[in-house]
């Protein structure tokens, strides 16, 4: 099967995104629902049944350093500052480091607010509540949307403060939606990104002028 998935990177170079994001739905998937276990799907290749368990394994016993070499080729320095460790060991260091620091400038936690689909992961929170101790359990929020909570923010924020960079950014990005849609779906798959630029086109267009009007207040 590895055989047939490296011929297939080598005739369609968006292969490895594709894969990575089918990965990815497939974890988001397994701490978004109460099963314990996902699948990930991808094209016409059998699906990989793995649970929590597997996946904390991971965690647990890959270095990172090896991965990001291979996949995103970091750089050597950051790789033997990592050394051998595994993703949560540096996890924990990198916040304990971090609190360390605040604590120096005497900056007090009022809250911890997890964001991010990586903090649906039970770990996450497990090693966050071991480095912040001395937080209550109450002040730490885990009931907000984490995928999106950033951008949420980012845009109700910014209906207040209409001269923002953010601002700027994102009538920036309404100018250019053909030229970033056509970058996202490559020759490859055959003028896709034709079809599909003026479905895709129009209703991003709309969402942005209905944020602008003030008829909406975040970009959903």
């Amino acid at each position: 099967m590895w055989p047939m998935y490296q011929n297939l990177a080598k005739v369609n170079p968006t292969t490895p995104n594709a894969f990575t994001l089918s990965c990815r739905r497939a974890k988001e998937l397994l701490y978004s629902s109460p099963r314990k276990w996902s699948v990930i799907n991808f094209g016409l290749f059998p699906g990989i049944r793995f649970t929590e368990k597997d996946l904390d394994k991971v965690i647990d016993e890959t270095p990172v350093a090896k991965v990001l070499k291979e996949t995103i080729n970091l750089n050597d320095h950051e790789c033997n500052l990592m050394g051998n460790k595994f993703w949560k060991t540096l996890f924990k260091e990198f916040l304990t480091e971090k609190k360390a620091e605040m604590t120096k400038q005497v900056i007090n936690i009022s809250y911890i607010v997890l964001t991010g689909d990586a903090s649906k992961m039970f770990f996450i929170r497990n090693v966050i509540s071991e480095v912040f101790d001395d937080i209550p359990a109450d002040l730490m929020k885990y009931d907000v949307d984490p995928s999106r909570i950033v951008s949420k923010g980012l845009t109700l924020a910014a209906v207040h403060r209409y001269t923002t960079p953010l601002v700027r950014d994102i009538c920036l990005i309404e100018e250019r939606i053909g030229s970033i849609i056509e970058r996202g779906f490559p020759v490859l798959l055959e003028d896709f990104e034709k079809i599909i630029l003026p479905v895709a086109g129009q209703a991003i267009r709309k969402r942005i002028d209905e944020w602008k009007t003030g008829e909406i207040s975040t970009l959903d």
